[in-house]
């Protein structure tokens, strides 16, 4: 991915992965996309945090081409562990009833050929987490289109 990050430019690159890359790469991440010119921050959204009836971490990273370069070794590095805490017992504590998916059951029903299925659900991104990042980068960009229309 940095690869393609370094050779498209893009403004704004998110990356979502699963919770575990924090303890395994996640400064590295932030490093390589520092390196490459980008101001980044991690995330780590759970599921439940948009009512959905489970818990199921998600790692984002967002990362932006213009903008304050952010230390690896600062509050996101130290705070980590605190701030997945706070945000995903806040938001867990906060959830309601969420419609499921027809069909889609999440325990097994003894059925062999449903187990693939249910362990692909067990790791999927629930798409309603990410909407608040999307959102928040479509309205800096507006801003910053129509400040640049004024002068």
């Amino acid at each position: 991915m940095l690869r393609v990050v370094k050779e498209l430019r893009p403004s704004w690159v998110l990356g979502e992965n699963v919770v575990g890359l924090v303890r395994m790469a996640l400064d590295r991440v932030l490093s390589d996309l520092e390196g490459a010119g980008y101001s980044c921050r991690a995330f780590i959204i759970p599921a439940c945090a948009v009512n959905a009836p489970h818990r199921r971490d998600r790692l984002a990273i967002v990362a932006h081409a213009n903008g304050q370069r952010h230390s690896p070794g600062g509050d996101l590095g130290q705070n980590r562990e605190r701030q997945r805490r706070a945000a995903c017992d806040g938001a867990c504590a906060a959830r309601i009833p969420w419609e499921t998916q027809p069909g889609v059951q999440p325990v097994a029903d003894g059925i062999p050929q449903r187990m693939d299925q249910l362990k692909a659900i067990g790791n999927a991104v629930v798409p309603q987490a990410f909407y608040p990042i999307f959102k928040a980068i479509a309205d800096i960009e507006r801003r910053s289109h129509e400040e640049g229309s004024e002068h």
